[in-house]
């Protein structure tokens, strides 16, 4: 057996109010929770560019360990992509490029923008590990408005 089948639903993703910083360590905890042979190695964040592993210190933290981080280009050069694909702060397009992947195994999307995440949360009921629940439909305001919680 491998070790991607012990996922029973391979995404899943974290939503606004919770910081993309703390998000990272909830995916990764989430990730080696699903098997013991999972590894630093074994998992991959994606960043919208570079400059964010410079500046977002748990990114490089993670490197350190032995995770790979990298744009979704070189994750789309790489020869071997078999691994736990987390998507840093990703849109819809980079959300839907690191998916097609074909030998991605499993992909977590953390988000500081919740809205853009609305469809894809409620066409692929991924797990939700923190932040705003998507699975109900999305608020709608009148301006000036403000939202209010769900009773």
């Amino acid at each position: 057996m491998e070790w991607w089948s012990s996922f029973a639903n391979p995404r899943a993703y974290t939503a606004a109010p919770m910081a993309a910083t703390v998000a990272v360590y909830h995916a990764v905890a989430w990730a080696f929770s699903h098997h013991d042979e999972l590894s630093w190695g074994s998992l991959g964040i994606v960043v919208p560019d570079l400059t964010h592993l410079g500046a977002v210190e748990p990114l490089r933290r993670l490197q350190r360990r032995g995770v790979q981080v990298g744009t979704l280009d070189q994750a789309e050069v790489a020869r071997h992509v078999d691994r736990v694909l987390i998507t840093y702060t990703p849109d819809e397009a980079t959300r839907a490029r690191v998916e097609a992947l074909e030998e991605a195994r499993v992909v977590v999307a953390i988000g500081d923008d919740s809205h853009q995440h609305y469809r894809w949360v409620n066409q692929h009921h991924p797990v939700h590990l923190g932040g705003t629940n998507l699975t109900a439909a999305p608020p709608i305001l009148t301006p000036g408005a403000t939202p209010v919680a769900a009773a």
